[in-house]
């Protein structure tokens, strides 16, 4: 099978774990003998001196297009650059078919303007169109949602063969401004291979370690965290760590948060890591945060327990899908967490690793997600 992947952000040099879940699920595909490519056009920073760049190459056996342009002028409309922008996806498209032929299918993620491109390639060139949404903003900003982006969530959903969400969470916040007549099911994000690779035995850091992965930013809610934290250390006279993994625009905030609380002997900032070094990270801790105001999924908490760790998190919608009784709990508020990072520590040895992490690799992994997938592509194809 041909399928094009055409997601609504990707990796670049400055951002390399940008859509990460993209290409995994790209090369998901790809070891399971399909033939797949992506194209990406978007937006180059304003102060780029490169008008349009544009290249197309074999990434490790997946054929990509990057198409960039910068935006018209810093006053132009949203209008204009989105209607550019949309514009670059028939260019992409049009070199993606001279090299590689027509798709079979077309697998769009995130209604603007991945979905979009999707839904017109399948209205105007009848190609097989599997759509999936990520995007918080139907379940963190759902109130304040504009007309016209119901407008294109239902047409992207009237042209796509089948469309799909990542969480029930998710799906739940989408049938609010969907019409009936549009069906969505729910396939979870897939975790990455190399955290079921056996790999010689880490050693458990000697101080009782929790970690988190993410942005640094609002969303994740490292500040809640910060101060759960410190009460957490003061009030039970305890001296654990956390570990954060991540960067983004709040780092300078975050770091200020740490000297302010004096948990500079506690809290550490890794920055980015590759996806071997999180894992490494995830096998010295013990205990997996998330502190998240939102999350439609939360790949991190897959990854946490695929190494065994119970997980503490926020009610933040995506989790709920996969946190059990067995491998960790759920908190609605920094009184909990503050309490459950005590009880989740206290009675840390009531968890089975080997339970925790077998359910992961049953219901998660690149097998059995792609397999779905394969299953949704071959059922639009009949």
């Amino acid at each position: 099978m041909h399928i094009l992947i055409i997601p609504s952000w990707y990796k670049s040099d400055k951002y390399p774990n940008a859509g990460v879940f993209f290409e995994e699920k790209a090369r998901a595909l790809k070891k399971r003998g399909h033939q797949v490519g992506i194209i990406f056009p978007s937006f180059l920073d304003e102060n780029s001196e490169s008008t349009i760049s544009y290249s197309e190459f074999d990434d490790n056996g997946i054929f990509t297009i990057y198409q960039y342009v910068k935006p018209i002028s810093k006053r132009s409309s949203k209008i204009n650059n989105r209607f550019f922008l949309f514009r670059l996806y028939h260019k992409a498209y049009k070199r993606y078919v001279k090299q590689m032929g027509t798709p079979t299918v077309i697998h769009s993620h995130v209604y603007k303007y991945a979905g979009m491109f999707g839904a017109y390639l399948n209205k105007r060139k009848q190609i097989p169109h599997v759509f999936t949404e990520h995007f918080s903003v139907w379940v963190n900003l759902a109130s304040k949602m504009p007309p016209s982006d119901i407008r294109v969530i239902n047409d992207v959903l009237k042209w796509s063969n089948q469309a799909i969400a990542v969480s029930h969470f998710l799906k739940g916040g989408l049938i609010k401004y969907i019409d009936k007549e549009h069906d969505i099911n729910v396939l979870p994000n897939m975790i990455n291979d190399i955290f079921f690779k056996k790999e010689k035995q880490i050693i458990k850091s000697s101080k009782f370690r929790f970690i988190n992965v993410g942005s640094l930013t609002t969303v994740k809610n490292h500040l809640m965290l910060l101060k759960a934290f410190s009460v957490f250390l003061n009030k039970y006279n305890l001296d654990s760590e956390l570990y954060i993994v991540g960067d983004g625009v709040l780092k300078e905030i975050i770091k200020n948060e740490i000297r302010l609380l004096k948990l500079e002997n506690n809290v550490f900032l890794t920055g980015n890591l590759s996806r071997n070094a999180i894992k490494t990270e995830i096998k010295k801790s013990h205990v997996g945060v998330i502190s998240s105001v939102v999350e439609t999924f939360s790949i991190a908490g897959i990854e946490f327990m695929s190494q065994g760790l119970p997980v503490v998190t926020t009610n933040c919608g995506g989790p709920n899908d996969y946190i059990r009784e067995f491998n960790g709990v759920v908190v609605n508020s920094k009184e909990e967490m503050v309490t459950s990072l005590f009880e989740i520590q206290r009675d840390y040895k009531k968890y089975n690793p080997i339970a925790i992490s077998e359910y992961i690799k049953s219901n998660f992994s690149e097998a059995v997600i792609t397999a779905k997938l394969e299953r949704i592509y071959k059922a639009i194809l009949e």
